[in-house]
């Protein structure tokens, strides 16, 4: 993630113009003042700069076969309308990751397991997490996650992955722009 913070994203093509304000219009109602801060609209210029060089994992996905219903079958979110948003950390005792969801109307938490979408699996994610896969569930699940987690996702990934948080991340381990920013809040 440090490698973005270098860049100049200062020229943007006539297209990527045209994709960054489709964007801004699409999500006005949902943006708040704190996202459009000069980081983050760096962060999404360099999003949709290099998006056409990405390998998009979505369609073809593993984990696009995730059950969008889970919340409700666990009596979490009995209402579409409820707002959801995802935790990332570790614990401090076995350094597995750990995922929480909080329920921003009724203020209630789950940790969300494994098990959750087969009962033959475990309650472990093991010591790290693909931002792909954590991005595909807060997508399946309808859930928001903020930037701060989603760069401790990577940076635990990487640091697992390849023993520096300074390796770029190949594009395999990347969820498709466009669907990051749907679930970034």
């Amino acid at each position: 993630m440090a490698s973005t913070n270098n860049a100049n994203f200062s020229l943007l093509s006539q297209n990527e113009i045209d994709v960054l304000v489709k964007f801004l219009l699409e999500k006005k109602e949902t943006l708040g003042t704190d996202v459009m801060n000069q980081k983050s609209i760096d962060k999404l210029i360099m999003l949709i700069q290099t998006d056409h060089e990405k390998l998009s994992t979505y369609l073809d996905s593993s984990y696009a076969k995730f059950d969008k219903n889970i919340l409700k079958d666990l009596h979490f979110r009995e209402n579409d309308a409820d707002v959801c948003t995802l935790q990332f950390n570790t614990d401090e005792t076995t350094h597995f990751v750990t995922l929480e969801i909080t329920n921003e109307t009724t203020k209630q938490t789950m940790p969300l397991l494994p098990k959750h979408f087969d009962d033959n699996d475990s309650d472990a994610w093991g010591i790290s997490m693909p931002p792909v896969l954590f991005t595909h569930l807060a997508h399946t699940l309808s859930i928001k996650f903020t930037q701060e987690t989603y760069d401790k996702v990577c940076d635990t990934f990487t640091s697992h992955q390849y023993g520096t948080l300074n390796y770029p991340l190949p594009a395999i381990y990347l969820p498709d722009n466009m669907l990051l920013l749907e679930c970034i809040q």
